[in-house]
């Protein structure tokens, strides 16, 4: 499978499905059957959720030109921003030779707390001791709460616990098979607090999941020749040279480095919806983990090594491919199968695809930072969005996105104001 597709951005959306489908080698009109009957059902929608008045429907575009781990990818994504796409796909493309990049997921973990109030001041020692030592214990009593969670994999793999102010807190950390995990460990704090409690001699409070993961992020990386940054060589020697500086801000500005994170999250929150995830709780994990060493700092730093740029990523990311959440919605079906996963649900390929969008999306944001500046690029491409506002038709919208590429130059919101005027003079004196 090939995922890169010059001219992809220029074909209507059923042929870009059909190119999808070719690629993927699944049955003609199988994604469109899936993106159709992901149309709002308000009937279906108002069992998700409470208080249902309507739906707010986003596009579900896909980048192509990914490769990850030696294999070509294509990433679907959730975005009203075509900057995002379209900085996904400019990332990966530059990132592209070779084994394209390299994603380390490690052994997926989730965590749940159970707070013990009350443990007698003299007795906490014993109580951890007593805790720690019924691992196995608490463990057979897990899997035998669920055991179609045991048989695809889950286990209680560690249990901790350590003292927070007055109270002790048990930390039960789980490899949650293919699952998400919070639903999971958060029933499992709750059956086995009573026998927390008997150990410790405390009282149970909080039973919940904290969406801190536990071990290692996930660690995406790659490089390319400096001279694919642009034509002329002294001008990419420059770009590359702009981009390891503002990642060196990055590293030692906060400010700088909360809106780095952004572009990065730009790429990782769109997957992640796409597939049905939980993106607010990969955010707050991710932001925990940016300040590990006591200030808020980069997920990503980009380097100039020789005639490469180089640069990595690591994000805490933990997704689920099963489950309630997730089964039974078209367009998280046709995600899967644009990621291949569709019958796997490999957790592992999801993780790996999401960290190299982050990764490529980043790139391409500092790339024009570097370069031409981003603002520029990002309106040219969100004028469409811009002429919709203001009223256009379609047939408006693209003669003004056309007008914008024949005459190029600087694109604010005044100039597609005025370009629309233009048209819309132009068509009333036919």
């Amino acid at each position: 499978m090939n995922s890169r597709i010059p001219g992809f951005g220029r074909l209507s959306p059923p042929e870009r499905a059909a190119m999808l489908e070719e690629r993927l080698g699944l049955p003609q009109g199988t994604l469109l059957q899936d993106l159709v009957g992901a149309q709002p059902d308000l009937s279906v929608l108002d069992r998700r959720s409470e208080g249902v008045v309507g739906a707010l429907v986003l596009p579900l575009s896909v980048a192509p030109n990914f490769r990850v781990n030696g294999e070509d990818a294509f990433a679907p994504l959730v975005t009203e921003e075509p900057s995002v796409v379209a900085a996904a796909s400019r990332g990966a493309l530059l990132l592209r030779e070779g084994p394209g990049i390299l994603a380390e997921v490690p052994p997926r973990r989730v965590a749940g707390q159970v707070q013990l109030r009350g443990v007698p001041r003299g007795e906490v020692g014993a109580a951890r001791q007593r805790v720690e030592a019924a691992r196995d214990e608490l463990a057979m009593a897990a899997r035998a709460a669920h055991p179609s969670w045991s048989s695809d994999g889950g286990d209680l793999v560690a249990l901790r616990a350590y003292e927070a102010g007055v109270d002790l807190v048990v930390l039960l950390v789980i490899d949650p098979g293919r699952a998400m995990g919070a639903n999971l460990v958060t029933d499992l704090c709750e059956r086995l607090a009573p026998r927390l409690e008997a150990l410790s001699g405390g009282s149970a409070g909080l039973r919940i999941v904290t969406n801190a993961v536990e071990g290692p992020p996930v660690r995406a990386s790659g490089s390319l020749e400096v001279r694919r940054l642009h034509r002329d060589p002294l001008r990419a020697e420059a770009i590359a040279r702009g981009i390891e500086a503002a990642s060196r801000l990055a590293d030692t500005d906060p400010l700088r480095a909360v809106t780095h994170n952004k572009g990065i999250f730009n790429g990782i929150d769109a997957i992640l919806l796409a597939c049905g995830q939980d993106v607010r709780a990969v955010e707050a994990a991710g932001h925990a983990f940016a300040v590990r060493e006591g200030r808020y700092g980069p997920l990503s730093r980009w380097r100039v090594d020789g005639d490469r740029l180089c640069g990595t990523l690591e994000v805490p990311i933990c997704v689920g491919t099963v489950g309630g959440a997730i089964e039974g919605r078209p367009a998280t079906r046709a995600a899967f199968r644009i990621l291949g996963i569709e019958t796997s649900r490999d957790p592992v390929r999801l993780s790996a695809v999401t960290a190299a969008c982050g990764l490529a999306q980043n790139l391409a944001a500092l790339t024009a930072l570097a370069g031409d500046g981003l603002l520029s690029g990002h309106l040219r491409l969100h004028a469409g969005n811009l002429a919709t506002a203001l009223g256009a038709s379609l047939a408006e919208v693209d003669r003004v996105a056309s007008r914008l590429r024949d005459e190029g130059g600087p694109v604010d919101r005044a100039r597609v104001v005025r370009l629309l005027a233009s048209v819309r003079r132009e068509r009333d004196s036919i």
